[in-house]
C-alpha cells in the first residue's frame, strides 16, 4: 500500500515540476513535497479505516507484529 502512495507522490512531484507549479515562488519542488504526505498519509488512513491509528503512532503494531512473527517461528511444524 505504501509503495501506491510512493507512486502517487512521485507523479505529483514529476507533474508539478512539469508544470511548473511553485509553493511560494520556489522553482522544482522537492519530491518529499509529495511522497511523504502520500506514502505516510496511505499507511495512517488504512490504519484509522482499521481502528489500529493508536498503535500505529505509539510503535506498539511494530511490536504486535514482531511478538506473532516470533510465535510462528517457536511453534513446531505440524507433522
Amino acid at each position: 500500500l505504501a509503495v501506491v502512495g510512493y507512486f502517487v507522490g512521485l507523479s505529483c512531484a514529476l507533474l508539478a515540476n512539469t508544470l511548473h507549479l511553485t509553493v511560494n515562488g520556489v522553482q522544482g519542488q522537492p519530491a518529499l513535497l509529495y511522497l511523504v504526505p502520500c506514502t505516510v498519509g496511505v499507511v495512517a488512513l488504512r490504519a484509522h479505516w482499521k481502528g489500529s491509528l493508536a498503535d500505529l503512532w505509539s510503535g506498539a503494531y511494530f511490536e504486535l507484529q514482531l511478538m506473532a512473527d516470533a510465535v510462528e517461528v517457536a511453534q513446531p511444524p505440524s507433522p
